[in-house]
């Protein structure tokens, strides 16, 4: 991540997946964390839910039947996809 930027919400996941690899875990606590820190620009729901749900709910976005994004991008960049609870 590059240091005063703010990224939109999508484009952040995608930076991270690059960093991280297809790892849920990692790719979500780096996001709440660039979340926290106010480096994510939230289309929605900028009050609603804590950053670590945010960033949950953002990795499933990602994953649903109608849009997959997610799997698409890692499938574009040669990272593995799991299966399972959303990797």
């Amino acid at each position: 991540m590059k240091p005063g930027k703010l990224y939109g919400q999508r484009e952040l996941m995608r930076e991270l997946l690059l960093k991280y690899g297809y790892d849920r875990r990692r790719v979500c606590a780096a996001y709440a964390a660039a979340d926290r820190n106010g480096e994510v620009r939230r289309e929605s729901d900028v009050t609603g839910r804590s950053s670590n749900s945010y960033a949950t709910e953002m990795w499933a976005s990602g994953h649903r039947p109608s849009n997959q994004w997610i799997v698409e991008f890692c499938r574009r960049h040669g990272l593995k996809v799991k299966r399972g609870f959303w990797g």
